[in-house]
Formats: structure tokens, sequence, C-alpha cells
């Protein structure tokens, strides 16, 4: 018996959820200590730390702003966001992460700046931490409502809930360990899925050579009038030298932790700036291919312009576990790395508990998850 078109897409995403939990439950391993649960044993890989790496950093709000802002401001937004990305990234595992040794048995941020300058500046430092995380990850949970509402043109919050929660209760039953491995698992589905997007919409544009002719003719695809200075070229290079300036969020520093020494932070972090530079121009080529084929769209029609056009049943339920594994595994990372600044840097400085607590951690990822889910619906 066949399966009605309007029920595979949804087919697909459970079946993507399905996978999140086998994974996270096979990886959740016996964590014995505070410490194991937030940085592991040491013993990953370098290609497990990249991925983990490349799932932090490649967020489901960057795939909207990268891909709307192609389309509508070409390379005063891309040359920013490749160059200035990539430049940060680099100068963060290659000038500070060789730096990080006498820091590398810190579980976070705010633990190496109260080792440095004491309990004080760790608490404040912890604080805002958490502020900008439960933030940064209600958006994630924000990203996957307003996928699902495009693809399935319904708005539906028991699906954010469901996803949400098992991101949650990954992360809370088997720490960072778990978070890891589904990061893997996420990675390779959106790294899957930009292939099929490109070739999926070039196999619709009625004369190829359309692409060539939109890059020759548009003008923010004209390097010659790029460099003219301009409001445009201005606002440019200060998102260009933004970018560039490397950053230790909690959720990525926790990542830099789990390696086992220095010449593993600069590797990883090196392998993780050209990944997610193929990825973004992946992104690039897509929102470039939908300029070619309908310019002129607002920056919020780009995403359901495509889904409606181009995208036939299959290709709607690969998009959308594609853009949520990208928030997924930026939410798991950042619901992880915030229960163990909760846990170690906000209490026992607080002194409502001597250290780190394992029981502590847990909790806060309960509460963090669900919290984020209230701001996000």
């Amino acid at each position: 018996m066949s399966i009605p078109d309007q029920y595979i897409d949804i087919l697909i995403f459970v079946v993507f959820l399905f996978l999140n939990v086998v994974v996270g439950w096979r990886y959740r391993g016996k964590t014995k200590s505070f410490k194991e649960y937030a940085i592991g044993d040491k013993k990953f890989s370098t290609a497990t730390l990249t991925a983990t790496l490349v799932a932090t950093c490649m967020s489901g709000s960057l795939f909207f702003v990268s891909f709307e802002n192609t389309y509508t401001r070409g390379f005063y937004y891309l040359l920013a966001s490749l160059i200035g990305g990539s430049a940060g990234l680099l100068i963060t595992g290659r000038v500070i992460g060789p730096r990080m040794g006498r820091f590398l048995d810190k579980v976070s941020i705010p633990e190496v700046l109260g080792h440095v300058y004491g309990r004080s500046v760790q608490l404040i430092a912890g604080i805002s931490c958490v502020v900008l995380s439960i933030g940064y990850i209600a958006v994630q949970f924000k990203i996957m409502s307003h996928i699902l509402s495009i693809v399935f043109q319904h708005e539906s919050p028991l699906l954010v809930v469901i996803a949400a929660t098992i991101v949650t209760l990954y992360s809370l039953s088997g720490g960072v360990k778990a978070v890891t491995f589904t990061d893997i698992l996420q990675v390779f589905t959106f790294g899957t899925l930009l292939p099929v997007l490109a070739l999926a919409i070039w196999n619709r544009l009625p004369d190829t050579g359309q692409v060539a002719h939109m890059l020759n003719t548009n003008p923010t695809f004209s390097l010659k009038e790029i460099v003219k200075w301009s409001p445009e070229l201005s606002g440019m290079l200060t998102l260009m030298i933004y970018y560039t300036i490397p950053e230790l969020a909690p959720e990525l520093f926790q990542r830099m932790a789990m390696a086992k020494d220095t010449t593993q932070v600069k590797h990883s972090m090196t392998w993780t700036a050209f990944i997610c530079l193929g990825l973004k121009l992946c992104i690039a080529w897509v929102a470039i291919l939908l300029l070619t084929d309908q310019p002129g769209l607002a920056a919020q029609e780009v995403v359901p312009y495509m889904v409606n056009t181009h995208l036939d049943v299959g290709l709607k339920g690969l998009l959308c576990v594609g853009v949520i594994a990208l928030a997924m595994s930026t939410a798991d990372s950042t619901i992880n790395s915030t229960a163990v600044i909760i846990s170690n840097d906000i209490l026992p400085p607080l002194k409502l508990q001597r250290e780190g607590s394992l029981r502590t951690a847990k909790l806060a990822t309960l509460f963090l998850g669900g919290f984020a889910v209230l701001l996000a619906l």
C-alpha cells in the first residue's frame, strides 16, 4: 500500500527524530563524573571533534541569514561572511588554540576567567553566558517552528516541542558524548541535503546559461561595482571585520576543551573553518540559482518560493530535516555547555553548592530546554 503524498514529508521528519533518539541513546555512555559529563573523556578523534565543531558553528539561524542575504545583497554579504567567518575560525584555532594548554582541563570559559581573575568574575561571566545562551537556544527552536510552517504550511507547536524535548533529553542523559555523536548525524544530514537541493533547482532552470548571465549583469555580484566606495561597501567591510574577530562562545570553548591537546585543537579548528566555508558556498550557490530563476523577491519570500516552486514531495521533507538538523546541533551544544556553566560557575560562587554537580547540570538542562521552548512558542 502506497503512502499518501501529504504524509511522506512528515514521515521523513519523524524518521529523522527517531534516528536522533537512537544515536543519543546508543552513545549516552555511563557518565561517572561531572567533568566527563561536561567535556567527555578526551578520547575523541580529530574527525569527531571537527564534526561537532562544524555542527556547533553552522546553526539553523545562519542558514536563513546566509541564504536570504546572499539572494538580496550578493557579494556585499557573501564576501564578508566567507572571508571574515573563515578568518575568525582560523585565528581562533591557530592563534588562540595553541595557547590554551593550561586551560584544557577547565569545563567552561567562565571557569577559565575565574581561574585568572577570581570568583566574582567567574560569576559575572557565568550569568552573562546563561542570559546570552537562553536566547540563542530559543532562536534555534524558533527556526524549527519557522521551517516547519513553511514546509507543511501549518503552524505546529507540538512538533517543535517534540523536537526540543528530544534535544533536551539526549543532552540530559548522555552529556557531551551523546551531543557529539548526534552532531555527526546532523552534520551528515545537512551536508547531504545541500547538493540535492542545488541539483533539484538546477534541473528546473529552463536555460542553465542564465546563471552566468545573471552573475555578469547583476551589480551586487560585480566586483567592479562593489569596490566603488558606497554605504554598502562600508557595511560589508564593517561586517567582515566583525566576523574576523575571534570568539570563544561557551559552546565553542567547550568543544575545544574536549580535545586531548592543543595540537588537536589547532587541527580540528582548521578543518572546521574550511568545511564551514564549503557549506556556506553551497548555501550561496542555491541562493544564486534562485536569484537566477526568480529575481526581485523580498528576503522573507525566498525560502517559501523555493519550497513551493522547486521542491517536490520528499525534497520538502529533506529540506525540513536539514534545517532542523542545523538548529538541533547548535541547540544541543548550547544547552549542554550552559547547563555546565550553571552548575559549575554560578551556584558554587553563590555558595549554593560546593562544586560542579552532575545532578545539578542535568536539572539545569531540563530547565534550559523548557524555558527556551516557552520563549520560542
